[in-house]
């Protein structure tokens, strides 16, 4: 039995607003924030979770999947799908997965991942955007010239777990830009995030590398420097995000709304 969750939006508390969550046996599998309290401008995203979330319960050959809705996301999705009323409050989930599950995740969302792209996504669980902190400039001027690039047309979701520890995510850029956060608050973020992260990094290398063995890589495979990626990666998915630590997800959510 597999449960999707719509968490009912908050503005306060720990667990990043409208999030939504894939869970089997107590585990929460997936966590995709959408960003918004506005069903109407993330309708794509929603969907999109949804339809990648209901072909992974045929793949872990779930019988059959249970929703929780909010309002909101009923109003999105109509009467397509049962309303659930879950017994237990989000807590009660553990927040850690493995990257095997972490990376069917991906797939699901993103279609097959090279090896390659599995390197860069257990580099940056890992070792977060810590790079950055040499040449913090630079990377402001990196950033800065992504954004203006993009456009809002997207079907992303706000924000993709990629941590096995839950504390870390990949933030895309255009539904960022959708929702109307300052890009100089964003890049605030990723900065203070990868300073954790820095001050962090014996104890991530500790426990989180090891785990790269669920995925067939072992730990010295992966690279000590950023991984770029593939090239079939780039070309399908036109990837633009940055990396953050959930506890900075929510101010960015209240900013934006």
């Amino acid at each position: 039995m597999g449960e999707l969750l719509w968490l009912e939006p908050v503005r306060e508390g720990t667990v990043p607003v409208t999030s939504v969550f894939f869970s089997s046996g107590g585990f929460v599998l997936s966590t995709f924030v959408l960003g918004t309290f506005d069903p109407l401008r993330r309708q794509k995203a929603y969907l999109r979770i949804l339809d990648a979330l209901l072909k992974r319960t045929h793949e872990l050959s779930f019988g059959d999947v249970r929703i929780k809705h909010s309002i909101l996301s009923r109003e999105i999705v109509g009467t397509e799908f049962p309303s659930y009323s879950y017994p237990r409050p989000p807590d009660d989930f553990s927040a850690s997965v493995s990257f095997a599950e972490i990376i069917a995740d991906q797939q699901a969302l993103h279609g097959e991942l090279a090896e390659q792209d599995k390197l860069k996504l257990i580099f940056q669980a890992v070792y977060g955007s810590e790079h950055l902190l040499s040449a913090p400039q630079s990377a402001w001027r990196s950033f800065k010239d992504e954004w203006d690039s993009l456009d809002f047309e997207n079907a992303e979701p706000f924000a993709e777990r990629i941590s096995p520890e839950g504390d870390l995510y990949r933030i895309n850029l255009r539904p960022a830009k959708e929702l109307g956060i300052a890009p100089g608050i964003i890049f605030d973020a990723v900065k203070r995030s990868a300073a954790c992260i820095s001050a962090d990094l014996s104890r991530r290398q500790e426990r989180i590398l090891p785990q790269s063995r669920s995925v067939g890589i072992k730990p010295e495979m992966v690279p000590r420097v950023p991984v770029r990626h593939s090239a079939a990666y780039k070309t399908s998915q036109a990837p633009a995000y940055r990396l953050l630590l959930s506890s900075e997800i929510t101010g960015l959510l209240k900013d934006a709304n």
